[in-house]
């Protein structure tokens, strides 16, 4: 699953530990819904939820549209 994720969207995995990685809130501030680490991490979240449904449906022999 990993190296699917790699393979369609090499950002969300964090080399240095071999996780995904959707992104960081500081917590010494307030989080706003207009905030840039926010709207980074919902589209990471976005991005990722596509690609295991991608990964979902390869898994089940079903045709994947690519990109």
């Amino acid at each position: 699953m990993l190296e699917y994720v790699r393979m369609r969207m090499p950002s969300l995995v964090d080399e240095k530990n071999g996780r995904i990685h959707l992104g960081e809130f500081r917590t010494d501030r307030l989080l706003y819904v207009t905030s840039e680490e926010f709207s980074d991490f919902f589209e990471h979240v976005i991005s990722y939820v596509l690609i295991l449904e991608a990964f979902r449906k390869m898994k089940n022999g079903k045709d994947v549209q690519r990109e």
